[in-house]
C-alpha cells in the first residue's frame, strides 16, 4: 500500500472512530513517524486534530470532510438526484453546475443526453465530465483553487459571476436547515455560492438526506432564494417543516 491508499483507508479508519497514532502505525505496519507524515495535510486543512497521541476527525461547524471520503458516499442516491435534476434542464438553457460530489454526477448525467445548452461552472470534476460533450458550450469560471471543493471559489469568481445570468443554478449543500438556510463550513466558498444563487432564474439545491436538519459555519442562502431541493427518498427525511416555505421538495 502506498502512501496515497494509506491516507484514504486511515480517514476511512478515523470516520468510524478516534485512533491513537501507535496503533495506526501497527495497523498499517509502519512507524508512528509515517503516520505523522501521512496525517500533517490533514491536520493543517483542519481535517483532523491530534491530541496528546491520539487522532480525531473535526466535527465542528467549520470542519469539513475531504473529497476522498466524500466521493465514495451515497453513490446510488447521487445518481438518483442527478437523473431527476438533469430533467429540469431544456434545450437552450444557460446554466450553472456548482462544485461537489453529487453537482459533478449531474454533469456526468448531462454528458449523456443530447440537450444543446450553455453550461458555466467552477468544478473541475465537471469539465472533466463535460469536456467530450460536443452538443454543450462550456465555460469554466476564474478564481482560486480549493481541494476541498476540486474547483474555483473567491473574489475573482464572485466579481466575474455577477456580470452573468443563468436560467438554472444546481448548487450543493453541507447543511439544510428551515431556520438557518442552506449553509457551508467554508467562509469563502460560501460567500462565492451566495453570489451565484443571486445571478440565477431557478435555483436547485441538489443533496442527499444526510444533510438535513444540519447547520454548517455559512448560511448561504435562505429559502425564498431557493426554487426546489432534489434529494434521496429515506424513510427518515420528514419535509413537513418546509410545507410554509415557497421550496418544493422533489424526494427519487
Amino acid at each position: 500500500m502506498n502512501a496515497s491508499e494509506r491516507k484514504i483507508e486511515i480517514l476511512k479508519i478515523l470516520k468510524e472512530g478516534s485512533m491513537t497514532l501507535e496503533n495506526l502505525a501497527k495497523d498499517f505496519e509502519v512507524s508512528v513517524m509515517t503516520i505523522r507524515r501521512d496525517l500533517k495535510k490533514f491536520e493543517e486543512q483542519g481535517i483532523i486534530l491530534v491530541s496528546h497521541g491520539t487522532v480525531y476527525l473535526n466535527k465542528g461547524v467549520g470542519s469539513e470532510e475531504s473529497y476522498v471520503l466524500k466521493k465514495d458516499k451515497m453513490i446510488a442516491e447521487k445518481i438518483k438526484i442527478a437523473k431527476k435534476a438533469v430533467e429540469y434542464i431544456n434545450d437552450g438553457d444557460v446554466i450553472y453546475i456548482d462544485c461537489g460530489t453529487t453537482c459533478s454526477q449531474i454533469a456526468e448525467e448531462l454528458a449523456k443526453l443530447d440537450k444543446n445548452v450553455t453550461v458555466f461552472t467552477s468544478s473541475i470534476l465537471a469539465i472533466n465530465a463535460l469536456f467530450p460533450a460536443t452538443n454543450i458550450e462550456l465555460y469554466m469560471l476564474p478564481g482560486k483553487y480549493r481541494d476541498k471543493s476540486i474547483g474555483f471559489i473567491g473574489h475573482m469568481t464572485i466579481e466575474f459571476v455577477k456580470k452573468l445570468y443563468f436560467d438554472k443554478a444546481f448548487m450543493g449543500t453541507e447543511g439544510i436547515d428551515v431556520e438557518y438556510g442552506i449553509s457551508l463550513p467554508n467562509l469563502e466558498e460560501g460567500t462565492t455560492k451566495e453570489a451565484i444563487t443571486k445571478q440565477a432564474k431557478e435555483v436547485f439545491i441538489v443533496t442527499d438526506h444526510t444533510k438535513f436538519s444540519l447547520k454548517t459555519l455559512y448560511s448561504y442562502s435562505d429559502f425564498k432564494n431557493i426554487d426546489y431541493i432534489i434529494t434521496n427518498d429515506d424513510p427518515n427525511l420528514n419535509i413537513s417543516s418546509f410545507e410554509n416555505k415557497s421550496v418544493k421538495v422533489v424526494k427519487v
